[in-house]
């Protein structure tokens, strides 16, 4: 909750300090996805479970540092790593329409494609991807501190699930989700007006710099 409203009203402002808190959380994510696929978690002792921390604080951290000394090359990898799960939403969404699975070699290509699409508007659109990730992450955790504290906090893949099988929802889902939403909306709202506006006072003083680009996070930290 601590790092959350900073990232959804500020994020593009602490440029690097952003993107080495969104790398941290993504390297955490990966290490537990990658040990629970490998590994039984319910029969760990309580020192596997203090190996595990180290390893995924060490992980996590590299990551952070990675990511805080190139914010730039992070939000373009993101922007693709964003379109490969995009992809396979929209594969299994094809495969569902069509009614049988789509062939390796198509979902290769349709996988390649949405990645290098994602990647390039990552890179054209630096600032608004990095607004826009900042504010989603920022929303996404304030309210996962929320359901900690009070619970009943949704389990997504749940939720996917009884939404294909157009099951209802109880009310504290969508509570937790629609606050989610609504936060993401507000912090984005403000971060493309406030630093919108700076961009354009400032656009003359970018200008009279012939090696400043367009896309820089010049005047961010």
């Amino acid at each position: 909750m601590l790092v959350s409203l900073p990232l959804v009203f500020f994020g593009l402002k602490f440029i690097k300090v952003s993107m080495s808190v969104l790398g941290f959380l993504a390297g955490t994510v990966i290490t537990s996805l990658i040990a629970s696929v490998a590994f039984n978690f319910m029969a760990w002792a309580t020192m596997q479970w203090v190996y595990f921390a180290l390893v995924c604080i060490a992980v996590a951290s590299i990551v952070a540092a990675i990511t805080y000394h190139s914010p730039s090359m992070a939000i373009v990898v993101g922007a693709g790593a964003l379109g490969y799960f995009g992809g396979l939403q929209l594969i299994a969404i094809a495969s569902k329409l069509i009614g049988s699975s789509v062939e390796d070699i198509y979902k290769g290509a349709a996988l390649a494609v949405c990645v290098m699409i994602a990647a390039y508007i990552g890179y054209k659109l630096k600032k608004a991807i990095t607004i826009l990730a900042t504010s989603c992450a920022g929303s996404y955790l304030f309210f996962f501190a929320i359901g900690s504290f009070f619970g009943n906090y949704p389990d997504i893949d749940f939720i996917n699930r009884k939404i294909t099988n157009k099951s209802s929802q109880s009310y504290i889902s969508w509570i937790y989700i629609g606050g989610t939403l609504l936060l993401f909306i507000i912090g984005a709202s403000f971060q493309f007006s406030k630093y919108s506006e700076k961009s354009e006072d400032k656009s003359d003083a970018y200008n009279q710099d012939s090696n400043m680009k367009s896309d820089d996070f010049t005047g961010y930290y």
